[in-house]
């Protein structure tokens, strides 16, 4: 199996970096296509020293045919790593289904869009997808799979079990045991009470000598750029009574606010500390709703993410353009800090004691930064990628998954050894309620110097 990475920024990079812990394979056999030329990096540099094959090419609907069979070589049966940020995602998805290449992603994102909108691309993506299922032996397909989205998918059906089963071992609630066994995410959340979930997350990395004067960030430029000016979008659930402030309702489901994301804050938690962050789109928030939604159940979704600091001032600073922009890396800049990152799950009672007040619960990944190379917040994504991607080697044929549909102990049990601790204990975070209103900030007015 030829296995060809799509891009090479810094996700991919590391990647390469990590390739050999996740999966044994011949370098020769591994193939890189970038526009740019990044050969010099170490990452890359040491798997082209090895025999993998570098083509310099941008990637565009025109050319899609004749860089992946002609200039890549690739056949039916090999594997294309998607970690593109400017490309069409629909158009490289059904070429790959057509082709029978195995294909994997970490986002459904479209560089022709004029807005991010997760549920619009999700439906296009959906559609598309229903031409394909009913085929036998299908090349596997993965959408969506780095952190998050990706593994934050098994951590949050991980902590439903592990509160699940919190609350038998103190001999309350038996009905969990059949929901447990049928793996029925939705009848837990259900049952353990759960009214919010938040995927949260801190970044607390910071270096040296890093320039005041561009854009930098942790992970990639482009890609948090695209999603921090789009709308925040969330779930509601079925406990919430009114709208937050800002926001308009895009689906029965759906909620997108009126301002950009990053202007959008709200409080959350993770391990010993409280954090206020933007309340950022993400993928998950869709995927999961599907996964925990049932007939007059369903809880709040969304993400909140405390930027690094280096970053946040650059927002404070109206600093936003993705030109000359900047990742920061240990190696550079002499990173340091850690990143949280993980599901933060808020019960209307406590589940063991029956007490009636919110309970809270926290599982996830707490990574330092200790790699020469990487940032903890890539290595993060990248475990995400490559533990997919082993799964795809071992199931070639097993047809279309979403990060929920994967088997989450093997997932996380692939993953695990590059993830930190990690962390599943009920946390000390103590709202007053479990509604909007308990967390999300109404959306401040965008500065006059950020709408340039």
């Amino acid at each position: 199996m030829k296995i060809a990475f799509l891009g090479m920024g810094e996700v991919a990079r590391c990647c390469l970096h990590l390739f050999d812990s996740f999966i044994k394979t011949d370098p020769r056999d591994i193939v890189i296509a970038e526009r740019t030329d990044v050969r010099s990096h170490p990452a890359v540099n040491a798997f082209i020293t090895r025999g993998a094959q570098y083509v310099r090419v941008n990637l565009q609907n025109e050319n899609l045919s004749h860089v992946l069979h002609h200039d890549l070589r690739l056949k039916p049966g090999d594997l294309v790593i998607d970690l593109l940020t400017d490309s069409d995602v629909f158009s490289l998805t059904e070429f790959c289904l057509q082709n029978n290449f195995l294909y994997l992603n970490t986002c459904i994102e479209n560089a022709a869009d004029n807005q991010l909108i997760h549920h619009i691309n999700h439906d296009k993506m959906n559609r598309l997808l229903a031409r394909y299922r009913h085929r036998r032996a299908l090349a596997t397909c993965i959408f969506d799979h780095g952190m998050n989205p990706g593994l934050i998918s098994s951590f949050v059906k991980q902590g439903l079990i592990d509160i699940a089963g919190l609350v038998l071992a103190n001999g309350r609630r038996s009905d969990l045991r059949h929901a447990l066994a049928e793996a029925d995410y939705s009848r837990i959340a259900e049952l353990v009470t759960l009214q919010t979930l938040h995927c949260s997350e801190i970044d607390t990395q910071t270096g040296v000598a890093v320039p005041d004067d561009v854009f930098v960030n942790t992970w990639s430029c482009p890609g948090f750029l695209v999603e921090a000016n789009a709308p925040s979008q969330i779930v509601r659930g079925t406990h919430e009574t009114d709208i937050p402030a800002g926001y308009t309702r895009a689906t029965e489901d759906i909620l997108v606010s009126e301002a950009p994301a990053w202007s959008v804050k709200a409080r959350s938690f993770v391990p010993d500390e409280e954090i206020t962050g933007m309340v950022i789109p993400h993928e998950e928030v869709i995927t999961l709703n599907k996964l925990l939604r049932r007939e007059h159940y369903a809880p709040t979704i969304c993400y909140v993410y405390q930027i690094n600091p280096h970053t946040q001032r650059c927002f404070d600073q109206g600093i936003t353009a993705e030109a000359d922009s900047l990742v920061i890396t240990p190696a550079v800049h002499s990173l340091a800090g850690y990143d949280k990152v993980g599901a933060l799950f808020l019960l209307r009672e406590n589940p063991v004691t029956g007490e009636k007040r919110p309970y809270a619960y926290w599982c996830g990944t707490i990574l330092k930064t200790f790699d020469h190379l990487f940032s903890a917040t890539v290595i993060q994504v990248a475990a995400g990628v490559l533990s997919a991607a082993q799964y795809m080697i071992e199931h070639p044929r097993a047809g279309i998954f979403f990060p929920e549909d994967l088997p989450h102990e093997h997932i996380l049990q692939t993953a695990r050894p590059h993830l930190g601790q990690i962390y599943s204990a009920p946390v000390d975070f103590f709202p007053s309620g479990t509604g909007f209103e308990n967390f999300i900030f109404a959306a401040k007015e965008s500065p006059a110097h950020l709408l340039r």
